[in-house]
Formats: C-alpha cells, structure tokens, sequence
C-alpha cells in the first residue's frame, strides 16, 4: 500500500504526493518550497565550446521553463527564471519581492536564441550550428532522463545544435562534477541559510563549488562588498548584483525550483514547513478533535 493510499484510509494525516499521481489530488495538496533549486552548470575551462558566452546565452534563451515543468515534473517544481529562492530574506521582506528579476523570458525568446547563437558560431568557426555537439551528463533515474530529454530536445529545436545525453550512477555523476569531467550537467543546491549569500557564495573564483570554472572579476567584487559591507541595504545591493552578473554571463542554466506537494489533513493544527534545514515543524502540532 502505498503512502497516499494510506492517508486516503485515515493511517496517515500528512504524506507528500509523488509528481506521478499530482494530477489527482491538484485541488487539495498544499505545496511548499525546500530550499532546494536546479540547474545546469556548464563548463567553461576551455575543454569545450561553453567557453563561448554566447553559446551558453543561446542555450539560456532557447528553454521554455514553462513547458520544461510541465512535462518533467508535472508542475510539482516552479521553472525558475533566475537563481535565488525568491523567499529568502531579504532586508525587510522576501528578496524577491524586494528584488523582482527574470533573466530569461519564462517562455523563452527564440530570437535572441538564435541571435546569440549567430555570434558564437562565428567566433567559434562553425556554419553548421549541428557541428556544435555538447555533452549533456545527468543521473540514470527515471525522472533524471526525462528532464535530461526534455532538455535535449528543446535545446536542438531551437537551436540546431546537437546534445548527447550521458547518464551515469549518481556517485559517478558527483565524482565526474567534482573532478570538471563534464560539459554540461543538471545539479542542484540546497541553501545552508536563509540568506542570497547561501547560493552565491558557489561562485567566486576558485570556490570549490565552482566545478564549471566560472570567472569573473565584476561578479567576485560584488561578493567581496557584500562579505565587507555592515550596511545592509549595499550588501543586499551587491548581492543582487552578483546575482544578475553571474546570470547575464550565462554562468549557469536555471531551471527549476523545487517543491512538494503535501497533504494535510485538516484537523491537523499548528503544523509548519521551512524551506532551509529540516522542512517540518512538528513543535506545535496537535490535532482538533
């Protein structure tokens, strides 16, 4: 018996809804975020053509993140048009709400796609953009293929160029990121803090975490003002700042915000979610009789 079906007989009062079966309970699952987004890290050490920043601004332009959703997760995630969790703090408030931001059009916009991706075949030496063959690496899951595919074939279709799927155990997947052995590959971060710096702070140059090589002096100021400053209006200043560098470098691919679907049942009282550390609250939580 499965979990859902369990809550659905009264064993349960609080169990997540898998992104398989979403579709029957959209009315009455309760869903939060855990911290967690995903997105795909490109490697710029020179080993392949992502060292070309139109080309990694082409592959940015070229996703529907909408549509990415829908069919790889059955909108259980959120498509994340930029890099920060937008419900961390901010200064006074929510940093998204605070710092609206979309780096790329939630639907893509095919123009500057193909804008962009003129400018790389030219300074790349290409004419055929299918010559362009870039190695994707994820997870062998079921759920990682099917974003790897939907991935592969929104890229191509707009673009032209190729994109080789490679899927391997996950120990491997990690090995291979840690030692640069990729060009691109789908990842994710879980914050440590509610605060921008907890997913900025991969970044800088030379961060241990900066497995695609990613260098700027512009986005490694920002961080440095931001580590400096006590006044927290120009820290939260460069922090945004950082953010919109790293992204109009193309210094990574966003795609998606985590979340899950919950149900509750209702005379559960008192019961919270958090999106950084542990994700339930059980402190309070009673249930009405």
């Amino acid at each position: 018996m499965t979990a859902v079906a369990m809550f659905e007989q009264g064993e349960l009062d609080q169990v997540n809804v898998p992104a398989e079966v979403l579709s029957n309970y959209k009315d009455k699952v309760i869903y939060y975020n855990d911290g967690a987004n995903d997105f795909m890290k490109l490697n710029m050490d020179g080993s392949c053509e992502l060292s070309n920043k139109d080309l990694r601004l082409a592959i940015n332009y070229a996703l529907n993140r909408e549509d990415y959703i829908l069919l790889s997760s059955q909108n259980l995630y959120q498509p994340n048009t930029r890099y920060v969790l937008p419900q961390v703090k901010g200064i006074n408030g929510d940093y998204g709400d605070e710092y609206p931001y979309e780096a790329f059009p939630l639907k893509g916009d095919a123009a500057k796609a193909k804008e962009h991706l003129a400018k790389a075949m030219e300074a790349l030496g290409v004419t055929d953009p299918a010559k362009i063959d870039i190695e994707l690496l994820t997870t062998d899951a079921e759920r990682t293929r099917i974003e790897a595919e939907v991935l592969q074939n929104q890229i191509q279709t707009a673009l032209g160029i190729t994109v080789t799927i490679r899927q391997v155990p996950y120990k491997q997947r990690l090995q291979m990121e840690s030692d640069h052995e990729f060009e691109m590959v789908v990842t994710g971060w879980v914050p440590d803090y509610p605060d921008p710096m907890s997913y900025l702070e991969l970044w800088p140059t030379g961060s241990p975490y900066n497995h695609g090589s990613y260098s700027s002096e512009v986005y490694d100021g920002y961080i440095k003002d931001a580590l400096t400053n006590a006044d927290p209006v120009k820290r939260m200043e460069a922090l945004f700042n950082a953010e919109k560098t790293l992204l109009e470098d193309g210094g990574i691919v966003p795609l998606q915000l985590r979340r899950n679907a919950m149900l509750l049942n209702p005379k559960v009282k008192g019961f919270e979610t958090y999106f950084v550390g542990i994700n339930y609250d059980y402190l309070y939580a009673d249930i009405a009789e």
